[in-house]
């Protein structure tokens, strides 16, 4: 999203699923550095929405097989 909350990656949940929360899959290239915050707010306006503080999470895949997915979790502002 270039950190423009409008253009950030949304993340869903379901009743069964609460508290877990998940996005699409994110193609990264093995070893891309990626910085990224958790915004949380209401979908439908950038107004309220609210970063969350503390450094920037990083992630480095160092290698990747064709195909495979790297899952990263988080919580809320525990780093």
């Amino acid at each position: 999203g270039g950190w423009d909350p409008a253009k950030a990656l949304p993340c869903k949940t379901t009743a069964s699923a609460f508290p877990v929360w998940t996005s699409e899959i994110v193609k990264v290239l093995a070893g891309t550095k990626v910085e990224f915050k958790i915004v949380i707010g209401p979908e439908a306006s950038v107004a309220g929405k609210r970063w969350e503080g503390g450094d920037n999470r990083i992630v480095t895949p160092q290698t990747a097989a064709d195909g495979q997915v790297l899952a990263v979790t988080c919580e809320w502002e525990v780093q």
